[in-house]
């Protein structure tokens, strides 16, 4: 059963339904089984975002972005109800229609003072708004036209089209994008809610629909619809698109082009552009007016300077094909400065018939100048490389083309021509050239598109859509096999910091154990190259508190009680010393220490625990004699010890537990007696030790076992920039920005921060094939950045950049 709190009633709206447009009553009924079954889906969609989310925050690299994506969790399950409230009330405003005008003028409410750029997360949203849209539209267009047909035909005195359709995607969109700005969260987790919204809403429209055509036809609304194509109710003001083909089909000939009224144009679009040149009129010495000035203004009077104002305007399909023969012209020369459009058309338009006696209209000087003002940013840009910045500014000319034809294109973020710039900025922006000669599959595909650009575009901006859309197939395989490589680098280096890590806690812990111990060099050898081997396989295993881990700890530290020299360290037992050599035997094993001569060294590491025991014995023996007072002089006195040298082949054999010293002759009993003390330390005597040790192996070293390098910039560091200098250089960088590194004049290439490794604070650089090519500590890459040796490059969508420079130019020539 619903939950009463999340019913919305539409009873409240229909109060105020005298405001609007009078409703009959089966559009009533179609409005409330459509608002209930909206409600239906939207609780589906919030019962699918914590998963979404959850999985999300499951594949984080750091513990803030999973924060992110759980705080959106939260934030969606407190405004869920509020959310449902306003998509349902959207949808009920928008049956009054009444809305519609007030809507729209709240919309398009510009300002030319505070006219900016919107944010980033806005334009994505925006964007992932459009892309909707249009997926519903290209699904289900027919049932959508339909359906407006039928509501157009039975709600009077307004005119319903898929635009302002209540149940559209436009509108249905829209009252979700206003839902949403009741919630706080990042834009990370905004984008998957609207992908989640768009599979458990949008997708469900066209069945919508379906059963809402099905209900109307029932009811009597136009049963014999068919095929009706609703532009032939438009008005002639209305039936040529901003944008549309403007090729006739028969003669090939441009027939339709913006008027300067842009009557195509939604008022949005068409106040956006009017704000642009009343920017542009404001300019000091313009009056208001279009005027021929410096490199902000670009377009003049073509014709004599006495005459030209009363020459007639040149028509927009005279100025491109005027255009257009200066395409073919200049586009194969170098790109790599901006164009004067207006001594190029003063060249050319009187040669050419349709140019001849005539100039250049205000709008056109306008676009003309806002192109130029365009590429001049363009080409200025330093996060291009100049070789992609000469292929980009050779579309001069077909830019202002489009320009010319479509004025949406300084206000659609996702108009076809705008984005094919942003797409190729984009993907060329860790782009670095190779060898001379070298064959550069990337450059030859943007250099292609240029050349069909200039040898094939008239008027035509679908052009532009098939351009785009196989350079977009053509990136997202180069992106496919960048990530792939990127992954693998990732989890290599990932690997390599746990391993890393773990041969550093190894290194302590050793060290720990031989910290003012001297032991001989055979011993040092086996914990340093094997041994340590042993204890980082473990820590890698996840045992690093285990039994095992403890286990093997004490071996290291009974191997180096057992050899270790100066000190009164007691003697190892037989049996210990088997079990000691057994230990290190099954350790060693699990490792690639020496696997051929591995037996070999554990023979030398049992006898030289033999002989360290011996020496230990002995030595007791020499303390006992001098604390009870033998006379080394007096014959029978001294007690004779003979050193037994041991050298003990594997496999080690077993000692018979009676085996004990030979006792020493009896004295007379006026004489101290040493009693002979059962032997539980020596074999019996074996050949030499010398046959197995070497000098070298019993050579006494200082115990230091070093696994890992130790890190030294530091101290350079301190001397240059201080702590918070390196916290604001380094935290401005985020994963997968480009950086452009600079080893000498002649030696600049581009990399991509791909990793930030937490356990060892290592940043991970790869190119734009994703191999890796730098690797820089925290401190290393302040001290870079501090030196200019890395410079971070701005990837955001190089139109929006364009623009945003072109409106502060625009402001700072109006002061």
């Amino acid at each position: 059963m619903t939950s009463p709190h999340n019913v919305v009633q539409l009873n409240a709206q229909r109060g105020t339904q005298a405001e609007g447009v009078k409703l009959p009553t089966v559009i009533i009924k179609l409005r409330d089984r459509c608002a209930a079954h909206l409600q239906k889906l939207l609780n589906q969609m919030f019962d699918k975002i914590d998963d979404a989310l959850f999985a999300r925050a499951e594949k984080a690299g750091t513990n803030s972005d999973q924060a992110v994506f759980f705080d959106a969790m939260r934030e969606l399950r407190l405004k869920k109800t509020q959310m449902i409230g306003l998509c349902i009330q959207g949808l009920s405003e928008d049956f009054r229609f009444a809305a519609a005008a007030e809507r729209k003028r709240a919309e398009v409410r510009f300002d030319a003072e505070n006219l900016s750029l919107i944010q980033h997360d806005v334009l994505e949203e925006q964007v992932a708004f459009d892309n909707m849209i249009k997926r519903v539209r290209g699904e289900a267009s027919r049932e959508l036209e339909h359906l407006s047909l039928r509501l157009d035909a039975v709600i009077p005195g307004v005119r319903i089209d898929e635009m302002n359709n209540p149940l559209g995607p436009d509108r249905v969109v829209a009252n979700f994008g206003k839902a949403c700005r009741c919630v706080e969260i990042d834009i990370k987790p905004r984008l998957v809610l609207f992908k989640v919204f768009e599979k458990a809403v949008l997708s469900h429209l066209k069945p919508t629909y379906e059963a809402a055509n099905k209900y109307l036809i029932e009811q009597g609304v136009m049963p014999d619809l068919r095929s009706v194509s609703q532009t032939s109710r438009q008005s002639p003001s209305s039936a040529s698109p901003a944008g549309s083909r403007i090729i006739d089909a028969a003669t090939g000939q441009v027939q339709e082009v913006l008027s300067n009224s842009a009557p195509g144009i939604s008022n949005g679009v068409q106040d956006t552009f009017a704000l642009l040149r009343d920017l542009l009129g404001r300019m000091p010495g313009r009056g208001g007016s279009p005027m021929r000035g410096d490199s902000m203004a670009v377009a003049g009077s073509i014709a004599g300077s006495g005459s030209a104002s009363n020459l007639p305007d040149i028509s927009q399909v005279a100025l491109l094909s005027v255009l257009s023969g200066l395409q073919q012209r200049v586009g194969r020369q170098s790109g790599v400065e901006k164009l004067d459009y207006a001594d190029l058309l003063e060249k050319a338009m009187p040669g050419a018939p349709e140019g001849q006696g005539k100039k250049i209209g205000a709008l056109d000087q306008d676009v003309m100048n806002l192109v130029s003002m365009l590429f001049e940013y363009i080409l200025s840009d330093r996060n291009l490389q100049p070789q992609v910045k000469a292929l980009i500014g050779r579309l001069q000319i077909p830019i202002l083309k489009v320009a010319i034809v479509d004025r949406t294109f300084f206000s659609k973020a996702d108009h076809s021509a705008r984005r094919l710039l942003n797409e190729l900025a984009s993907s060329a922006i860790g782009w670095t050239s190779g060898k001379e000669g070298d064959a550069d599959s990337f450059l030859a595909k943007i250099e292609g598109i240029v050349d069909v650009l200039i040898n094939q575009f008239d008027a035509d901006l679908s052009m532009f859509d098939q351009i785009l859309e196989d350079f977009l197939v053509f990136a997202e395989g180069e992106r496919k096999r960048r990530r792939l490589v990127e992954q693998r680098t990732h989890d290599a280096e990932v690997g390599k910091a746990k391993s890393e890590a773990a041969r550093r806690h190894v290194q302590e812990a050793l060290n720990a154990l031989l910290d003012n111990v001297t032991v001989p060099a055979l011993t040092l050898k086996v914990l340093h190259e094997g041994w340590s081997s042993y204890l980082v396989l473990l820590q890698l295993k996840g045992a690093a508190e285990s039994a095992e881990w403890h286990d093997a700890l004490t071996t290291a530290k009974g191997l180096i009680d057992g050899t270790a020299q100066g000190d009164l360290r007691d003697a190892l037992e037989v049996s210990r010393i088997r079990t000691l050599v057994d230990q290190l035997r099954k350790g060693l094993k699990q490792t690639a220490f020496q696997p051929f001569e591995q037996e070999k060294l554990l023979r030398k590491i049992d006898c030289l625990l033999m002989e360290t025991s011996q020496a230990r014995i002995a030595h007791a023996v020499d303390l006992d004699q001098e604390y009870l007072g033998f006379d080394e002089g007096k014959d029978g006195d001294a007690l004779q010890v003979e050193t037994v040298n041991v050298a003990v082949p594997l496999p080690l054999p077993q000692l018979p537990e009676s085996e004990s010293l030979a006792e020493p002759e009896s004295h007379a009993e006026t004489e101290p007696t040493i009693v002979a003390r059962e032997n539980t330390f020596l074999p019996e005597p074996l050949p030499s030790l010398s046959e197995t040790l070497v000098a070298e192996d019993r050579a006494p070293v200082d115990a230091n076992i070093r696994l890992v390098e130790t890190e030294t910039p530091a101290m350079a560091l301190s001397d240059e920039i201080e702590a918070t200098e390196v916290q604001t250089l380094v935290d401005g960088l985020r994963v997968g920005c480009w950086v452009e590194i600079c080893e000498s004049d002649d030696r600049r290439y581009r990399a991509k921060l791909a990793a930030i490794i937490q356990t060892t604070g290592k940043y991970i650089f790869v190119n734009r094939m994703g191999v890796k090519v730098e690797e820089k500590t925290r401190m290393t890459l302040a001290l870079a950045l501090h030196r200019k040796e890395i410079a971070l490059l701005d990837d955001s969508m190089l139109f929006d950049r364009a623009l945003e420079a072109v409106i502060g130019n625009l402001r700072g020539a109006k002061a």
